[in-house]
């Protein structure tokens, strides 16, 4: 059975009764270079070249070709009806080759266009991209009719669903009547589309298809009431109904069911045949950006066009130049200069190379002038400090501009005035700088810039501070001043005195706080002890706040060169507290939060407890990955002992939030001894401190904190529900699939039972010990142990008969009702204290189950459920975007909290 070879990557099997090798020869693969149209004119044959040139390893050969469809003569009546078509080309003098070509058929006056079901398919985008200028939904493939919202098209039923995914086409992807069949339907039989639109006279194109092939499907569709006759699914079809009058300012197309299966339809295309089709001598010419020194255009698609030509003048009525040639609809044009004027003009090109409508207008393009952010821009790397250097030196600016440092991530070692203090090893420093353009006082920030800091070299008399030490050694610190450890080698570094004098309690509105003078010794660690004595007057001055609680806060300074904060605090003090006691250390490199009562009663009383925050440098791997090169390690022990299990921390790490970072775009990661980085879903941004927020269960671990900047391809048409899908996908808690170069959430896609528990434990962070797993949950699928920890913790029991149907798509109530078991179980809230009288506003309050009452009206107490126009819909099918929105509410509401 002869393989033959297409275009690209094009192959196709067909069946012979009897070959012979001769017929080889047209199957090899023919590359044909030309360009050719991807779209053609409704109702008309398309301009296709006679002539055609074909690779032949690197020359190119012209042959004649010859144009069919279905091994005949085109007609007319092949592009009567849109959507697509396949053409034939032959070669006769080449090989004899016959290749499919694949073409789009598009009216010039389409008024609605409606991929049914919502998806953005391919082409779907490629015909709409046809259609501009004439569109009344362009970006909207699709939406639930609604005129009281402003939404004047659509379809009416809410148990209308879709079915399908961006990836598919405009036949694979349609909406179907949930539940609509003939014999028992409470929904009815009718999937309807409503279009309110002036009187006149319209052609109606419908497509259709069964992508579950299921022969039995039956219904007939209507128009405006009149019944056009029966459809047909199977193979797909597209009906073509003309000249359908409207006088009533509105089209309604009603599939209706006639059998036993849903009815369903796969897209609508609505023309205005006597509408005269939109002049645009402009051809769409845009620039989608412009910089000082570029302009990246882009220009509508034109029917019948296989490629296109830009040309560019710095005058209007001037010489133009070919800068493109193509059959792109964009062109960055580069190495323009600054503050100047510039003209455009496109043509399009049909299969022949002919003019289709000869050059548009000109399109005027002035290019900014040199902006901050453009002197910003460049600047990427700063000259590396000498030993010893005593100023940072900063890069030289354009005349007009000043730069200067506004962030360091060591001020101790760098600090934003430029000023160097000598550290006691080598130390990389991140710097932001700000370039500011005088004449408006426009500001723009470079990205992060790196130096490294040499080490201290020690001489005689002096240490890495400024002023003598007041001895011959010198240890590091300012001004003058007797010392009574004369007599040290020059330069030594200190070491850690534990006679210095203890701080004296300030108490404050809401807190008391112990300033903290630290100690450095050599290997760079700030170390301050505090007594027992002190810690107990802190807590006596410290007020106690409405919620009974008292809070000393331990301020330990920052201290130049140091990369470690160490608190050294007896055991007492974190048993002998209330129970409403608090601790913050608070350090340069971050804050703990630990309660007093941390420690067990059976643990020695004469014991000490270290708190340390280390500054580390994190794994090459993870650094590339998050694009930041440092961390904080945070260390607990007590006297060489493990930290007690079970507890939990809270941790703060400062996080310097530029103007334009989302806050739910910052998040922390944990690094693991493997190097793995890990978002933690739990942690948020608190703009009033500048730190990013979240608890800790261990007694040692690495962490880190980044804005993370993903972008997500298919979110445009669910921008309610864009913000909550971004903040869950950048935490680990939404998983992101990648298309080519872009990634997807697949909003619109249906929720599973499964899928949704794994969020749920992942965005809780809930751990359980796996018992014994529900029979249709593999362990090989993602969710499994998610599932199997829900089983553990009490939060499901699953459908009965040992199984748990994770593949099934979860209804709004069942979805309720795990989230509150999840939160019962993370211990957020208590399950018991609830009423279901909140239930009454809903009309549909009558269709929760029992079983889901309480946690409906649990949830629309805390305010994370709203419902929608006077419902709850606890019957209706969830999609991801929904999902997330409660997850995000969730989560709003009772873990990212300040």
């Amino acid at each position: 059975m002869p393989i033959e070879f297409g275009i690209g990557s094009d192959i196709a099997i067909k069946w012979y009764n009897s070959w012979t090798t001769d017929l080889l020869d047209s199957m090899g693969k023919v590359d044909i270079a030309d360009p050719l149209p991807e779209a053609v004119t409704l109702g008309k044959i398309p301009s296709l070249p006679t002539t055609v040139h074909v690779r032949d390893g690197g020359t190119l050969i012209p042959t004649a070709a010859e144009w069919t469809i279905d091994n005949r003569a085109m007609t007319v009546e092949d592009f009567a009806k849109p959507g697509p078509i396949t053409l034939q080309v032959t070669t006769p003098e080449y090989r004899n080759k016959k290749q499919a070509v694949r073409v789009y058929v598009v009216p010039e006056n389409a008024l609605y266009f409606v991929n049914s079901g919502g998806y953005d398919t391919a082409d779907y985008k490629l015909m709409g991209s046809y259609m501009k200028g004439t569109l009344a939904n362009p970006g909207m493939a699709d939406q639930m009719y609604t005129p009281a919202e402003g939404r004047d098209w659509g379809y009416v039923s809410a148990d209308a669903l879709p079915s399908g995914s961006n990836v598919g086409d405009i036949f694979s992807t349609v909406r179907y009547l949930n539940g609509g069949n003939a014999s028992n339907s409470p929904k009815g039989t009718d999937l309807t589309y409503s279009f309110d639109v002036p009187n006149g006279t319209y052609d109606v194109y419908a497509g259709f298809n069964d992508p579950w092939t299921n022969t039995s499907r039956r219904a007939n569709f209507l128009i405006n009431g009149t019944n056009t006759g029966a459809v047909t699914f199977t193979p797909s079809s597209v009906r073509a109904h003309k000249g359908i009058s409207v006088s009533g300012n509105k089209l309604e197309l009603t599939v209706r069911n006639t059998a036993s299966q849903d009815p369903m339809i796969s897209w609508i295309m609505i023309v205005k045949p006597d509408s005269a089709p939109p002049v645009n001598d402009s051809a769409g010419l845009s620039a989608d950006s412009l910089t000082a020194t570029s302009a990246a255009l882009q220009w509508d698609a034109r029917q019948g066009a296989a490629s296109y030509k830009l040309y560019r003048s710095d005058r209007e009525q001037g010489e133009y130049s070919v800068m493109y040639s193509g059959s792109a609809r964009e062109y960055t044009d580069s190495g323009l200069n600054p503050g100047k004027h510039y003209y455009y003009k496109v043509e399009a090109l049909n299969a022949t190379g002919e003019s289709i409508h000869g050059l548009s207008s000109a399109y005027q393009v002035i290019t900014a002038e040199q902006t901050a952010a453009d002197v910003a821009a460049r600047l990427t790397t700063l000259e590396q400090p000498s030993a010893g250097a005593k100023k940072l030196k900063l890069p030289v600016v354009p005349q007009g501009f000043t730069v200067a440092i506004v962030s360091s991530s060591a001020p101790s070692v760098i600090q934003t005035n430029g000023t160097i203090t000598p550290p006691w090893s080598e130390t990389t420093v991140t710097l932001e700088l700000e370039v500011i353009r005088t004449s408006d006082d426009s500001k723009a920030m470079t990205m992060p810039l790196t130096v490294k800091v040499p080490a201290y070299t020690p001489s005689p008399g002096g240490g890495p501070g400024e002023g003598s030490g007041g001895n011959s050694g010198g240890n590091p610190g300012s001004g003058s001043g007797s010392n009574s450890n004369g007599g040290q080698s020059g330069g030594n570094p200190p070491v850690a005195d534990h006679s210095s004098p203890q701080p004296i309690p300030e108490p404050q509105k809401d807190r008391s706080i112990l300033e903290l003078q630290a100690q450095l010794d050599q290997k760079g660690v700030a170390q301050s002890r505090v007594e027992d004595s002190v810690i107990d007057a802190a807590f006596k001055v410290a007020p106690s706040t409405a919620d009974g609680h008292r809070l000393v806060e331990l301020r330990l300074n920052p201290v130049s060169g140091a990369t470690t904060y160490e608190v050294i605090l007896p055991v007492s003090a974190l048993m002998d507290q209330g129970e409403s006691h608090v601790f913050n250390i608070v350090t340069e490199l971050g804050t703990v939060e630990l309660p007093a009562t941390l420690l067990a009663k059976d643990i020695e009383g004469d014991g000490i407890v270290s708190v340390r925050l280390v500054r580390t440098e994190l794994p090459q791997k993870v650094a590339d990955q998050l694009g930041t090169e440092y961390g904080v390690k945070l260390e607990l022990n007590l006297d060489g002992h493990a930290w007690p299990s079970g507890n939990e921390l809270m941790l703060r790490l400062p996080y310097r939030s530029l103007q334009d970072t989302q806050q739910d775009s910052v998040i922390a990661f944990a690094i693991d001894a493997n190097g793995v980085a890990t978002p933690l879903p739990q942690s948020h941004y608190d703009s009033s401190s500048g730190q990013i927020v979240f608890a800790v269960t261990s007694r040692t671990g690495n962490y880190t904190v980044v804005s993370v900047d993903h972008t997500f391809a298919d979110l445009a048409e669910v921008q309610w529900a864009k913000k909550a899908m971004e903040a869950l996908a950048v935490r680990g808690v939404i998983d992101a699939q990648a298309s080519g170069d872009s990634r997807q959430l697949h909003p619109k896609l249906e929720m599973t039972r499964g899928e949704y528990v794994q969020w749920l434990v992942t965005a809780l962070g809930l751990n359980a010990s796996l018992g014994k797993a529900f029979s249709d949950v593999n362990e090989k699928e993602p969710y499994y142990e998610a599932v199997a920890a829900a089983r553990s913790l009490g939060i499901t029991a699953g459908a009965g008969d040992g199984r748990f149907l994770p593949e099934s798509t979860i209804t709004r109530q069942e979805m309720m009702t795990l989230t509150v078991r999840a939160l019962t179980a993370a211990g957020l809230v208590d399950s018991e204290l609830t009423s279901a009288d909140s239930l009454t506003r809903f009309r549909d309050a009558s269709e929760i189950g029992s079983y889901a009452r309480d946690s409906v009206a649990l949830l629309v107490d805390l305010g994370i459920v709203a419902g929608y126009n006077g419902s709850v819909k606890p019957l209706a099918e969830a999609n991801r975007a929904e999902s997330a929105m409660l997850l995000y509410a969730m989560m709003s509401k009772l873990v990212w909290k300040n």
